[in-house]
Formats: C-alpha cells, structure tokens, sequence
C-alpha cells in the first residue's frame, strides 16, 4: 500500500495512542480517501460531458443579453 507523507502533527497524535488507535487511524485514512476520490470523479465526468459552449461566426453569443 501507498505511504503517506505523514505529517509531524499526525505522527505525534498518534505516537502516544494505544495499538488499536493507530490501527484504526490507518484504517481510516483510505476509508476517508473514498469519498473525496468520488466527488472528484463525479464532478470530473459532468465537467466533460458538458460539451462547450460555441460562439456563433461574429464572435458574440447567441443568447441575449439580460435586462434590455
């Protein structure tokens, strides 16, 4: 498995805990990865399936404009 940079601040946290913390904190570091790496993932496919928006042959856009 991959090794984290591990932080100073996370490294003393965790160099005092019993065996079971530690255990757990390794545990949950992937387990938290997991739904960042989702959002990500999601927001990267609509990101593309989007397709972009095309100006017209003058160069303005087709919509017009708001208020007047």
């Amino acid at each position: 498995m991959c090794k984290a940079q591990g932080c100073t601040l996370c490294r003393d946290a965790t160099a005092g805990s019993p065996p079971q913390v530690r255990k757990a904190l390794r545990r949950a570091i992937p387990l938290l990865a997991v739904p960042a790496l989702a959002i990500f993932s999601g927001v990267l496919v609509i990101a593309r399936a989007i397709p972009p928006k095309r100006r017209s042959e003058t160069g303005q856009s087709d919509q017009p404009l708001a208020g007047g």
